[in-house]
């Protein structure tokens, strides 16, 4: 699996693949979720003024994709140097190998460490989130984090 930071892909195949996979995930939020509340308005524009409006917001997905396809996502949101998680998937053709979280996890968690000093994980109520944090938790000194589950932070040592 490779992967890459949507709005840093420079691949016209990849950028294609991911930029079509993040349009349809932009329109398509959680229903409730703060994610569709505070982006309701920018769902009906065209999709390139759409992705330009969620980058000056500081959105951005880090996706995981192998033979043409999406194997899953990060999406977050960057305030300063935190960035804060909303958002993780695997595709459901790519759930049959439990590497591919793993995986697609470990290459995001060094991307992060590029762009800033800590991550948060949404709020942490979702049962995938506390499932991620357990992960992270277990792994925590592999992967050189250090993992708060109470308050969803995860610093980036």
């Amino acid at each position: 699996m490779k992967t890459a930071m949507f709005f840093e892909v420079q691949d016209k195949n990849i950028y294609d693949l991911a930029r079509a996979y993040a349009v349809k995930w932009a329109r398509s939020p959680d229903k409730g979720s703060e994610f569709e509340q505070r982006t309701a308005g920018l769902r009906q524009l065209p999709d390139s003024e759409l992705l330009a409006m969620m980058k000056k917001a500081g959105y951005d997905m880090f996706i995981g994709y192998n033979d043409g396809e999406v194997c899953g996502h990060f999406a977050f949101q960057r305030y300063g140097s935190d960035l804060h998680v909303f958002s993780v998937a695997t595709a459901v053709s790519c759930r049959k190998n439990p590497l591919v979280l793993l995986a697609l996890t470990r290459e995001f968690f060094k991307k992060a460490r590029e762009k800033a000093t800590r991550v948060r994980l949404s709020s942490g109520k979702n049962e995938s989130m506390q499932t991620l944090l357990g992960l992270l938790e277990r792994r925590a000194e592999k992967l050189e984090l250090s993992v708060d589950k109470e308050s969803c932070w995860i610093e980036l040592l």
